[in-house]
């Protein structure tokens, strides 16, 4: 066996590397397999690592509460991965609604990435695994959150 690294930082090419056959076998997100199954290609799940939603939501220190997010701009890595459906579970949970409160998802890339724009401000919110938000811990970034602690920890509910 080779074991190769794929970076896809949000891009889902791990997922696509298994749909095209040029990989039988690789370390995913459920949900861009699920998407990809839903979609036509023949894959299945042989493992979870974990079922539960591990992200912290963090928002500029400008923003002190969920309200505060109507007319901002969230960073995702990609449409329909897992930072963009557990921002819309967010959003709902907070009684937002990404239309109506006029909450624009910008595709930042890996968390690390999103990160980096969040302290730069090139955006106004995202959602990250709890041990990279060292940096918005220190900075003084609002954290709205965490889905365990909001009720929301099963992956696919």
């Amino acid at each position: 066996m080779d074991i190769v690294l794929i970076g896809s930082g949000g891009r889902g090419l791990t997922t696509q590397a298994i749909v095209s056959g040029s990989a039988p076998i690789g370390f995913t997100s459920s949900a861009l397999i699920i998407s990809a199954a839903a979609n036509g290609a023949d894959t299945v799940i042989v493992m979870g690592v974990t079922n539960t939603l591990a992200y912290d939501i963090w928002a500029s220190p400008s923003i002190k509460s969920p309200p505060d997010l109507k007319r901002k701009t969230f960073g995702i890595a990609t449409y329909g991965g897992p930072s963009h459906n557990t921002t819309l579970l967010a959003l709902r949970h907070f009684g937002l609604d990404e239309k109506r409160d006029e909450i624009n998802l910008r595709v930042i890339g890996s968390a690390s990435a999103r990160v980096q724009a969040l302290v730069a401000g090139a955006i106004d919110a995202t959602v990250v695994d709890s041990p990279l938000a060292g940096p918005l811990r220190t900075k003084n970034f609002t954290r709205l959150g965490n889905f365990q602690e909001l009720g929301h920890s099963q992956a696919m509910r």
